[in-house]
């Protein structure tokens, strides 16, 4: 049913929707319903970080998490973001310096990430 609904009625549903409705319309195609989803005050980080994790999340929708004051300032969202591999390296640089120094050991040994995100996790946890 929701694929049916304009784009103005699906931004008004992400802002005010229940958890298992914030779950079909965290994956919407329009940046704008997510960007409604991350202002609604129901959203939790369980509902949150799945999207965070899956393989074919846009590196808008990552970028667009990573940005927002409520969400971009959380450490498991800020460590689901900077090891996700689509993130973009801008984005993934800015958010592995606040993460614990394990996590940035973690990123530093990840080939999946851009090496230039990798080299500063290194650095940032004393690895050269």
């Amino acid at each position: 049913r929701l694929a049916s609904l304009a784009v103005g009625e699906r931004i008004t549903l992400a802002r005010r929707a229940s958890p298992p409705l914030q779950a079909q319309l965290r994956r919407d195609p329009d940046l704008r319903v997510v960007r409604a989803l991350l202002e609604n005050p129901r959203l939790t980080e369980g509902v949150l970080l799945p999207l965070l994790i899956a393989v074919d999340t846009r590196p808008d929708v990552l970028q667009l998490v990573a940005a927002d004051r409520r969400w971009g300032s959380r450490v498991e969202v800020r460590r689901a973001l900077a090891r996700h591999p689509r993130t973009p390296p801008d984005t993934a640089l800015n958010l592995i310096s606040g993460l614990p120094r394990a996590d940035q050991r973690s990123i530093a040994n990840d080939p999946r990430l851009a090496e230039v995100v990798r080299r500063r996790a290194r650095l940032l946890c004393g690895m050269g």
